[in-house]
């Protein structure tokens, strides 16, 4: 009695599906191959993955990056083809799932992309870093590329001596989800000489080598900043350098315009013209002009000293900045890196 039961119920079952053909009595058969025999591919080519089911119902393909289980592409037929522009971040391995009413089967592919280093995207960490006397500074810089790199190294941007050789200098990469990796620097027991501008140089052998530039500062115990510089643009400005320069740079101009202006031979010409207007039109001998032009010069020997009009810029004209006596100019100049600049010198 038990055996017919059975062969009744498996009957059934069979009848079940074979009128209901969404209904799977077998896992689903996913092919997975690409459009090369090779897996190691140059940025810009066209990679294409062609996925398929064989035998029926069609089910549900879906194309995957392993690891961030970005879904590709997603369809409900037999097959599926997907043309990929190769980048850099798109190294590593995709999965081809297909999907019915029994089972999921996955196949999975490896590739990768050949690049030369770089920083990751969303790596904004400034290129400034804080160390105190004595203690350990870590720098950590997040990069991506293929392979990974083989070459690591760090100078000071000053000296081409590779510090990686002492002992209180270490580099080291950390890999994580292909492409994507860390250098690490340290630099333990901080000295003195230690805050100053570092180069990393990472090279794995594919293209340019990245060149990754940071600056060292110190703090004390309390976490106050001690600067020593900032980088702008690239460019490394040292700031109390830069003001010492421009302070000589005003003092030796003003110097040069106080002995110009007493010295007799420089005025006896002006070199500008006189606009007819600051002069009286009653004067017989500057005839009115009928137009706006400016008149010849004339004789400037007969004008008091005490006019200050100097041979290097025409009457009435705005003062130069540097000209003028300010008392607080070291001090603004000190205060103010941002603004600083060669003041232009005036050519006689």
């Amino acid at each position: 009695m038990s055996v017919t039961s059975m062969s009744i119920l498996t009957s059934l079952d069979v009848s079940n599906t074979e009128v209901n053909p969404y209904i799977s009595r077998y896992p689903p058969v996913v092919t997975f191959t690409l459009n090369s025999e090779q897996t190691t591919f140059n940025e810009g080519e066209d990679l294409e993955f062609n996925c398929s089911n064989q035998g029926s119902p069609e089910l549900y393909l879906t194309l995957t990056k392993n690891k961030t289980n970005e879904d590709l592409v997603s369809v409900q037929k037999g097959e599926l083809i997907y043309t990929l522009r190769l980048r850099c971040i798109d190294t590593g391995v995709y999965v081809c799932s297909g999907q019915n009413s029994r089972a999921t089967t996955k196949q999975k592919i490896s590739i990768s992309v050949l690049c030369h280093p770089r920083l990751k995207q969303s790596f904004t960490s400034k290129p400034i870093f804080y160390g105190v006397l004595g203690e350990t500074a870590l720098i950590d810089i997040e990069i991506y590329g293929y392979p990974e790199p083989k070459t690591l190294s760090l100078q000071k941007a000053n000296n081409d001596t590779d510090l990686t050789s002492s002992l209180r200098h270490t580099v080291k990469y950390t890999a994580g989800v292909t492409p994507f990796g860390a250098v690490s620097v340290t630099i333990s027991n901080i000295l003195e000489a230690d805050f100053t501008i570092y180069k990393v140089t990472i090279d794995n052998g594919v293209g340019d080598a990245l060149l990754y530039h940071f600056s060292l500062n110190q703090i004390d115990n309390a976490g106050n900043s001690l600067p020593l510089g900032y980088i702008v643009g690239g460019a490394i400005a040292v700031v109390p350098i830069a003001a010492f320069t421009v302070v000589i740079i005003v003092v030796l101009r003003k110097k040069r315009f106080r002995n110009l202006s007493q010295d007799p031979q420089n005025l006896q010409h002006s070199d500008y013209l006189v606009p007819l207007e600051i002069f009286n039109q009653n004067i017989d001998y500057l005839a009115p002009a009928e137009s706006d032009e400016y008149l010849n010069p004339i004789e400037t020997s007969a004008i008091d000293d005490t006019a200050s009009i100097s041979a290097s810029r025409p009457p009435g004209s705005r003062q130069d900045e540097t000209d003028i006596e300010h008392p607080n100019d070291q001090q603004d100049l000190e205060g103010n890196h941002s603004s600083i600049g060669n003041p232009t010198s005036s050519e006689h």
